[in-house]
């Protein structure tokens, strides 16, 4: 989102919120605390709105799974697979986002990090994930699910669970890095 998105909402929720009360009673003093009040509630919703932006421009950056064909390779690779399933209106997944993106980064020739979004694959890939809720992180190892994360966690987490299958693929010593809160 572009810096001035944020200040076009705010504005607009100044006028439309000013204007209303001002009609209303038609009290400047009534009016001048409807515009602070939408000034801060525009404010805030543009932070919102910016930081849904960020998820978005994060989950961009993922690679995008879309084919059961495709992700069977994928899977029985000797890397790691860590598969990200999320849907457009999940507020964690996009929050999540940017750690998977870091962990993409961070193992990237050592394991497979990707994206799903579960409402646009084909049904039998759907099928196969049995996803109950988002977002759901799993991590494959030669063709078989070895770990499953629900719900947005700590990048600690997501670690833990590759390391491991590292340590299983290449005989990588696993790390002990982790956040002892999990919330790195």
């Amino acid at each position: 989102m572009q810096p001035s998105t944020g200040i076009m909402i705010s504005a607009a929720a100044v006028f439309a919120i000013a204007l209303f009360q001002h009609a209303r009673t038609g009290n400047k003093g009534d009016t001048l605390a409807a515009i602070l009040l939408a000034t801060a509630v525009g404010v805030f919703i543009g932070m919102q709105v910016q930081k849904a932006r960020s998820g978005d421009d994060a989950i961009a950056q993922l690679r995008k799974v879309t084919t059961y064909a495709e992700f069977s390779t994928l899977a029985a690779e000797d890397k790691p697979l860590l598969v990200m399933t999320y849907t457009q209106s999940c507020h964690y997944c996009h929050k999540l986002a940017p750690k998977i993106v870091e962990l993409a980064t961070e193992y990237a020739g050592r394991a497979n990090v990707v994206a799903v979004e579960h409402n646009k694959v084909e049904p039998q890939l759907a099928r196969a994930f049995n996803v109950e809720g988002y977002p759901t992180v799993m991590f494959y190892h030669e063709g078989t699910e070895q770990a499953r994360v629900v719900g947005a966690r700590g990048k600690a987490e997501y670690t833990k669970h590759l390391d491991s299958l590292l340590a299983k693929t290449v005989g990588e010593p696993e790390r002990d890095d982790t956040d002892p809160q999990g919330m790195e």
